[in-house]
């Protein structure tokens, strides 16, 4: 899964525009750190760089590690579906029982 690439002008704009792809990245890197999932400092760092400054200007080094972050994440798939999961829902991937957010409420629901 690729990450936007977006700077701190676009990131404002994002904001009050409601672009999802960036909101929907940086609400997940707020996630994570509200959820204590990243603990290693290089991985906070860069973490708290880019809600700041967006992605566009990272270093090679610190797109190997923002991309780490992400395989973590991503590649995932409903059970069902078999569709991808958003980095976001990705979070509750195990609480959903592998399923995508539109499945787990269904079954909820029954």
């Amino acid at each position: 899964m690729k990450y936007p690439v977006y700077g701190k002008d676009e990131l404002i704009d994002a904001i009050k525009e409601g672009y999802y792809s960036i909101v929907e990245f940086t609400s997940f890197l707020k996630q994570l750190e509200e959820r204590n999932l990243v603990t290693n400092s290089t991985e906070q760092g860069i973490i708290a760089y880019i809600k700041t400054n967006g992605t566009n200007k990272l270093s090679t080094k610190q797109v190997n590690v923002l991309e780490l972050i992400i395989s973590r994440y991503s590649n995932k798939e409903c059970r069902l579906c078999g569709e991808e999961i958003s980095l976001i829902d990705s979070l509750d991937f195990t609480e959903n029982n592998g399923f995508c957010v539109v499945h787990r409420t269904i079954l909820d629901q029954d």
